[in-house]
């Protein structure tokens, strides 16, 4: 129950710092939530029906990869994280609380790894491309941090045609806070 408990926590924390931090102010994110604002931009399909149907997907092969027990500490973040982000995402009394973009970038940097940290640590998923990433290091023994930061670098490139410069370079931020928060949380108390 307290790795339950841990997850949740997690995606509260994710879909707070994407929707009413990251989103909200136009910073360039990586991950799922990065990759539906590709496809938002081009295809006009809400970020967060994207962002639902994409993590389906990605635990479906989670499923079939990475097993039962994997997966139903996924099937939390899968469905929740969507939900959720939704929820902050309605919230108007949330947005805009500020309009610092470089504290803007820290804080969302920081409670995303954290999220994402707790849930990983866990023993779950966030549904989201962790999943490839924890397939990857399964089978070839290559870091979950290192694949997440490739694949949320290859998302920002995505999103440099319709992003301006200042949100290019504070999305890099946050990825390397986030990358940073994440891999502080999964190598404490290793040794």
């Amino acid at each position: 129950m307290k790795k339950i408990i841990q997850i949740i926590i997690g995606n509260v924390l994710m879909a707070f710092a994407i929707s009413t931090l990251i989103l909200d102010n136009s910073i360039v994110a990586g991950g799922v939530s990065g990759i539906s604002t590709v496809f938002h931009f081009y295809t006009g399909i809400s970020v967060y029906l994207c962002v639902g149907i994409i993590n389906i997907a990605l635990f479906i092969i989670g499923f079939c990869f990475l097993g039962k027990a994997f997966a139903m500490k996924t099937l939390v973040s899968t469905f929740l994280f969507p939900i959720l982000l939704e929820f902050f995402n309605q919230q108007p009394y949330l947005h805009g609380l500020l309009n610092d973009q470089l504290l803007i970038c820290i804080l969302g940097g920081f409670l995303l790894g954290l999220g994402i940290g707790l849930v990983l640590k866990a023993g779950g998923s966030t549904g989201g491309f962790d999943i490839l990433a924890l397939i990857v290091e399964k089978y070839f023994k290559i870091p979950v941090t290192l694949l997440v930061n490739g694949i949320d670098a290859a998302i920002l490139v995505l999103q440099i045609s319709f992003h301006s410069a200042p949100e290019i370079v504070y999305g890099i931020m946050t990825i390397l806070i986030t990358a940073y928060m994440m891999n502080y949380l999964l190598s404490s108390g290793k040794g």
